[in-house]
């Protein structure tokens, strides 16, 4: 997990198992880098999370950049590729971008490649382009049930959604 603010989490191979809660988490972590990453597994429950910008307490987590990388399910895997999670009444994830990744998954029921929600605080002003999705339940997860709706200006541009073929290697 990383916290504070100016951090870079780039270029790692993370091989995970359908028991790691998270590939990588920032946490209240602005002005941060992650990029160039594969993360090859994570909790195949819903509340497993390939990459996880998220803002949970009264700190900021804005202006993360997430770009360039590689998210692949576990087998049977039904949680998100990367989310962007606004958590706290004083919690903010504005002006995030998510780019250029490539996110696997396994075809499960329930499953999201992409996903921004806005349980408290808010998620806005980010950007997803570019961005390729395979074989999920949900392509992209714009909030939650029994969430608020997403405030402000949000940008989902040149994503590929396919639900064809396996698992590329």
């Amino acid at each position: 997990e990383v916290i504070g603010r100016n951090n870079s989490v780039t270029g790692n191979q993370i091989l995970g198992s359908s028991t790691m809660t998270a590939g990588i988490i920032f946490n209240d972590s602005s002005n941060s880098v992650c990029s160039g990453n594969v993360i090859d597994g994570f909790l195949t429950s819903s509340s497993g999370v390939g990459i996880h910008i998220i803002s949970d307490d009264a700190a900021l987590c804005e202006g993360v950049a997430v770009v360039g990388n590689a998210v692949r399910f576990s087998v049977g895997g039904a949680g998100r590729g990367i989310w962007l999670q606004s958590n706290n009444a004083s919690g903010s994830v504005n002006y995030s971008v998510v780019s250029g990744n490539a996110v696997y998954g396994t075809s499960a029921t329930g499953s999201r490649g992409l996903a921004i929600s806005q349980d408290a605080g808010t998620a806005a002003r980010c950007s997803f382009i570019g961005n390729a999705v395979y074989n999920v339940d949900n392509g992209i997860a714009i909030g939650q049930a029994g969430i608020q709706l997403i405030q402000g200006f949000n940008n989902f541009a040149s994503i590929n959604v396919s639900n064809g073929g396996g698992i590329p290697v």
